[in-house]
């Protein structure tokens, strides 16, 4: 286990320690308890509890989120929503500072998912994003459909930390980077920019969400509508694993990061 990780493991089981609750997200393989997983009656109840040694450590964002990343293979696109990562660093502070560091330094980008029905954001690494406008070009290129060089001045626009917000305006494209409205269409047809709700704006976007959009909501239906048949509406997580998703190709991890992140279930003793 490197340095980074035996960290974040060590924060986790002191948040834990100092909140008294039992459950701890074995981000690292570490020795799982016994878990209670409880529905929410009402979203935004995202607190996360660990245990006491007397340390106090930095909490290291960008290693959460590969590690989320990375431990749900099956991803059909590499991004993990930023309250995944609040659900195993306590310290959301931190982990906004840190995230932001990374996203002025053109490491990472964050991203606004459109389909949700609150105001979800996820990350991405610059390079895996710029990976998906390597693909819309050669889409492009294969397709006969457009200016392959389009995609070459997108490139400029997403490496350049100064636009580095998760929207952007039509006059900065046009101005900044030379772009015409024709160009600015065909970077929304191929799914790397979206129509704003702010007029003369535009929304970066992640191309094919659709898939990831699907099998994560079913994975959040499925898992929410176990802890709502039983009568006491919770259920240990041990015997929650147990259970098969049928409508999810996502792990029980990445699901359970999800849930408890964003408020929608809760952790109790057990």
């Amino acid at each position: 286990m490197s340095a980074r990780k035996r960290r974040i493991a060590a924060e986790q089981s002191l948040y834990n320690n100092q909140q008294g609750k039992s459950y701890e997200p074995d981000v690292f393989g570490t020795r799982r308890k016994r878990v209670m997983m409880r529905a929410n009656k009402q979203q935004g109840d995202d607190e996360f509890d660990q245990h006491d040694d007397d340390l106090q450590l930095e909490s290291d964002a960008i290693t959460t989120a590969e590690f989320l990343i990375k431990n749900n293979p099956k991803l059909s696109i590499p991004i993990c929503f930023i309250h995944q990562i609040y659900s195993i660093l306590p310290n959301n502070t931190i982990v906004d500072r840190e995230l932001q560091q990374a996203f002025k330094k053109g490491t990472w980008r964050k991203f606004h998912i459109i389909s949700a029905l609150e105001d979800e954001f996820i990350v991405i690494k610059t390079s895996d994003y710029c990976q998906m406008i390597d693909q819309a070009r050669a889409e492009c290129v294969k397709d006969k459909d457009g200016d392959p060089r389009v995609f070459d001045i997108f490139h400029d626009v997403v490496k350049d930390a100064v636009y580095n917000e998760v929207s952007i305006s039509k006059d900065v494209l046009i101005s900044k980077f030379d772009l015409t409205e024709k160009n600015i269409f065909q970077l929304v047809t191929y799914g790397l920019l979206l129509p704003h709700v702010q007029i003369g704006h535009y929304w970066f976007s992640i191309r094919k969400q659709g898939s990831f959009i699907s099998n994560l909501s079913n994975g959040r239906v499925e898992i929410l509508r176990i802890l709502k048949r039983r009568h006491t509406k919770d259920i240990m997580e041990k015997l929650l694993r147990q259970k098969k998703l049928h409508k999810s190709i996502f792990n029980f991890d990445f699901l359970l990061h999800d849930l408890v992140g964003s408020g929608r279930v809760s952790n109790s003793d057990g």
